[in-house]
């Protein structure tokens, strides 16, 4: 790009930035008198028993510490992804939504921004080699559909780690009947990296495990409370 086009691209992509969250976090403002209104009539149905609406993680999109912590990684992503061994994914379009890698930092680091950073960014560690790992799929998936990819060059994206799945599961069967290549990647390698995927991701749930009853538990006016408690150094939306 020249400079004039470096220019446009760094003030729309700051525009996306902003609206996309902010429009997100609307929309899913919207869902939380349904899902109460839902858990109400749940309770109703089966008394004596207790029940957890569940709602997609960009409820937390409007959260002014997750957004905090995502600006802080939006400004030295570029940097992390060169300096990685091993990384070939450079973020662009995914800066826009950092803060739904930021979600996994939110529940752990209870709003406090500076532990939040570090959180996120050994997030977005791993979201960088899923993506690198996931590009030769990600590429083949987009040229099916007539997309045409630059020679030499590969399409992914940091959200890959839901995709990951059915390949971790296909890794171990792989292994067992002998493969001499697994989806282009040495064997050996790709099993050390299925146990490792698996003591990660389970490691960083038993971290949260009880965070969800903890704030069901709390009203809403205990919760924002808490939230503005200044000794733990935590910041939230007025």
């Amino acid at each position: 790009y020249n400079f004039g086009e470096i220019l446009t691209t760094g003030v729309t992509l700051a525009a996306v930035m902003l609206l996309l969250p902010r429009m997100i976090g609307v929309m899913m403002e919207g869902l939380v008198p349904l899902a109460d209104s839902f858990q109400e009539f749940i309770s109703e149905k089966f008394h004596g028993r207790e029940f957890y609406i569940g709602l997609d993680g960009a409820i937390s999109a409007g959260y002014v510490p997750l957004l905090a912590t995502s600006m802080i990684t939006v400004g030295i992503a570029p940097f992390l992804a060169i300096l990685l061994p091993g990384n070939q994914t450079i973020p662009m379009g995914d800066l826009a939504i950092a803060w739904a890698i930021g979600m996994w930092a939110a529940a752990p680091s209870k709003g406090n921004i500076v532990r939040g950073a570090i959180i996120q960014l050994v997030c977005l560690v791993l979201c960088l080699y899923f993506a690198s790992f996931m590009a030769p799929f990600m590429t083949a998936a987009a040229q099916m559909v007539g997309v045409e990819v630059p020679e030499g060059s590969l399409i992914t994206t940091i959200t890959t780690a839901g995709m990951i799945w059915p390949i971790i599961f296909l890794i171990p069967a792989l292994f067992l009947t002998g493969s001499p290549d697994i989806f282009g990647y040495s064997p050996v390698g790709m099993i050390i990296f299925f146990f490792a995927f698996l003591v990660v991701y389970f490691g960083m749930w038993w971290l949260v495990r009880k965070e969800p009853a903890r704030i069901a538990s709390l009203t809403r006016e205990e919760l924002q409370n808490q939230l503005f408690d200044k000794k733990k150094h935590t910041v939230v939306a007025p």
